[in-house]
């Protein structure tokens, strides 16, 4: 599954620097930044991952960063167990 090879905290910073990033370009839309101005790298792994998350349909993210859905189903239980279990640790401190 080739989005667990994305860093966590890489990509959260790129996915708060593209709006910025859009905004000092004066264009109305992210989505254009992204598909205009940010190429695909195969050295960073987040960019490619967000330029395909812009520019690609979800059948085809999720086949090329998930594995499939059945991959990606499995992942979604897990990410909203570890949600749950943060959550409940938050309620009893």
């Amino acid at each position: 599954m080739k989005i667990k090879h994305c860093n966590d905290d890489k990509l959260a910073v790129l996915l708060k620097k593209i709006p910025l990033i859009s905004m000092q370009l004066g264009h109305a839309k992210v989505h254009g930044t992204v598909r205009d101005y940010l190429i695909s790298s195969e050295t960073n792994i987040e960019l490619d991952f967000v330029c395909d998350l812009f520019t690609m349909s979800t059948k085809e993210i999720i086949e090329k960063w998930y594995g499939g859905e059945s991959e990606a189903f499995n992942l979604l239980h897990q990410i909203d167990g570890i949600e749950q279990k943060h959550d409940q640790f938050k309620e009893e401190v």
